[in-house]
């Protein structure tokens, strides 16, 4: 039954692209198909899809080079931004460290005049 469904499609198919022609003349009735008809649209069918497809290819390759231009500036930026975050982070180290010592040192004076005074 699959089968016979697909023919039936076929045939409506050829008949509605013009390939497949019914004539009847009186005593006679022919079935004609156009061969020269279907080399035509299907190398038309060809060279649109060639083209379609070239034009996907470009364009899939513009996307790729913006997404690539895209990730590298947001690269770089993260790394500018992490470069400062370091940065800051230094800084508040250090002066964390100066104040430590700055502490350690009040506390050695305070210990060392509280012993010298007894």
């Amino acid at each position: 039954m699959k089968v016979f469904i697909t023919i039936v499609v076929a045939v409506v198919a050829m008949v509605f692209l013009g390939w497949l022609t019914y004539a009847d003349s009186g005593d006679k009735a022919t079935i004609t198909i156009e061969k020269n008809e279907i080399k035509q649209d299907t190398g038309e069918a060809v060279e649109k899809t060639k083209d379609a497809l070239n034009k996907a290819a470009e364009e899939t390759s513009e996307a790729l080079d913006s997404a690539k231009e895209s990730t590298k500036e947001a690269y770089d930026k993260a790394k500018e931004k992490s470069g400062e975050l370091l940065d800051d982070a230094g800084d508040a180290t250090e002066k964390a460290a100066d104040k430590v010592e700055d502490s350690t040192d009040e506390a050695a004076e305070k210990l060392e005049r509280q012993t010298s005074s007894k």
